[in-house]
């Protein structure tokens, strides 16, 4: 007995409709990912990693659904990244996000016990987060701060989580990481003042008992195609482009000294989050590497370590 032919039509719309639905939230990820970047041994006892991510919240599946497959390369990459965190055990995520609070002569960060977070601005407010904040730390910092002509501001309670750093803290909590995180936004001090920071934030983990991984929350620019959020200036691709190969190389002195026009006329929103990386680092490569690089929404996302 041959098949009705409607039958056949609507079975086949039923599983394509279903395939579109759970596509989505189908694991991208690579199957050779230990070949493909390798494994990541902790720096040391107290700083593990310190990474630079892309916050774009069209990779987080209920925001992109299957759109978010374009930027299959910082899945991949966010995913490795996020599971060898979670390998590691670290007790807190410290966090440099753009999107918060940028006050113009200190550095904002959460000082309340736990903050949460939802991607509502995106029309996802059933998508969120509540995370624990290492207040411990924070206090910590603020004293090491003292006589520097540094601070951290407040950041008021009731604000959110930030797309900055929920997307990468999206894929350390899907990974199974439990544990605490600091996020602080940078400021518009100087540059030697981002690396000032970082070097402060590195003292102050030495001389902790607990395991940390840094992370800069990054996009680089943000107008490599005409269908980009700024539209496209074609000068911008030279800026993500000393970005990656200086990271390829550690030679991080050409990132701190790159030129001034370059830097303030490309829209970005990664540059002072990867100095505070820098200076963590205490400008020397660690574990550089660039995991994936690519533009498929005309804004330069970056995976890497430093």
């Amino acid at each position: 007995m041959r098949p009705d032919k409607k039958f056949i039509f609507l079975s086949l719309i039923l599983i394509t409709a279903v395939i579109l639905l759970v596509l989505p939230y189908l694991p991208v990820n690579s199957p050779d990912h230990k070949k493909k970047y390798g494994e990541l041994e902790p720096m040391d006892s107290h700083l593990l990693f310190a990474f630079v991510t892309p916050h774009p919240p069209l990779i987080v599946p209920e925001i992109g659904g299957t759109y978010r497959l374009k930027a299959r390369k910082t899945i991949n990459a966010l995913s490795y990244i996020a599971k060898q965190v979670k390998k590691a055990e670290p007790d807190t995520i410290i966090i440099i996000t753009p999107h918060l609070v940028t006050a113009p002569e200190k550095f904002s960060v959460f000082k309340q016990e736990s903050i949460t977070g939802n991607l509502s601005e995106y029309g996802k407010s059933d998508v969120e987060l509540s995370i624990d904040n290492d207040t411990e730390f924070i206090s910590e910092l603020e004293n090491n701060l003292k006589n520097t002509g540094l601070g951290l501001k407040g950041i008021n309670s009731e604000k959110k989580l930030d797309h900055g750093s929920f997307v990468p803290m999206y894929f350390f909590n899907e990974a199974g990481y439990t544990g605490k995180y600091v996020v602080i936004n940078y400021s518009g001090l100087s540059r030697e003042k981002h690396i000032q920071l970082g070097k402060i934030i590195r003292k102050t983990i030495e001389v902790s008992d607990k395991k940390f991984v840094f992370t800069a929350s990054a996009d680089l620019s943000h107008s490599l195609s005409k269908t980009a959020p700024n539209g496209y200036k074609p000068e911008s691709a030279a800026f993500d482009r000393k970005i990656v190969n200086s990271i390829k190389a550690g030679n991080y002195k050409a990132i701190i000294n790159m030129g001034e026009t370059l830097v303030s006329e490309t829209p970005q929103c990664g540059y002072n989050s990867i100095l505070i990386g820098i200076g963590i680092m205490n400008m020397q490569p660690g574990q550089n590497k660039v995991f994936s690089y690519e533009s498929p929404f005309g804004v330069g996302y970056m995976a890497a370590s430093l």
